[in-house]
Formats: C-alpha cells, structure tokens, sequence
C-alpha cells in the first residue's frame, strides 16, 4: 500500500502539473495571439445538449481556458498594450501559482504528515 508522503507527493505533482500546464497556455497564447484563442475555441462547443459535448467543452476549458480567456477579455484594447497586459499577466500568474503550489504543498503535509 501507499504511505502517506507518496499520497501527498502523487497530489502535489498533479497540482503543479496543471498550474504549470495554465502557466505554459499563458505562455504560448501571449506569443501566438488570436491563433491560440481560436485553436482553442475549435474544442468548445456552445449551447450544446450533448452531456459527452458538455464534458468535453469542460475538459477543453479546464486544461487551455486560462490563457485564451484572458485574451479574450482583453481584445476591446490595442495589439500592443493587449500583449503588454497578457505579458504582465502572464507573470503575475506564474508568481501566483508557485505561491498556490507551495501553500498546498505545505498545508497538506502539515496535515498528514
């Protein structure tokens, strides 16, 4: 069986695999622009009825939706101060993750372990 600090070690590598996933769309949505938004938007389906398209617009958007989402919200400014936006964005966010990833790290072995 698992001990425990495998367990918290298996959890916190998920984690960061995902906030570091987000970190990388980020990364790569602010390079590439719109190209990036709408390889994205062609995993999303709207309005659907579909439980399996539901799910999937859910996965689509959970593993890409950060940084595509940011863009979009940020497309009523001009090409260069949107970059400048994603690009300050963008480093908040990695800032932020490793803080979010080092506080549950630490929360979940000062209470397992």
């Amino acid at each position: 069986m698992y001990s425990t600090a495998e367990i918290i070690e298996l959890i916190t590598t998920v984690i960061g695999a995902w906030l570091t996933l987000q970190f990388v769309v980020c990364i790569v949505t602010f390079l590439l622009g719109n190209v990036m938004v709408e390889h994205v938007e062609t995993g999303v389906f709207r309005n659907t009825k579909n439980p399996f398209l539901k799910f999937f617009t859910f996965i689509v958007l959970f593993l890409f939706g950060i940084g595509p989402l940011i863009y979009k919200k940020l497309d009523r400014f001009s090409w260069i101060v949107r970059r400048l936006f994603m690009l300050v964005i963008t480093l908040v966010l990695g800032l932020l993750f490793m803080l979010v990833y080092y506080i549950i790290k630490t929360a979940l072995h000062a209470v397992f372990l």
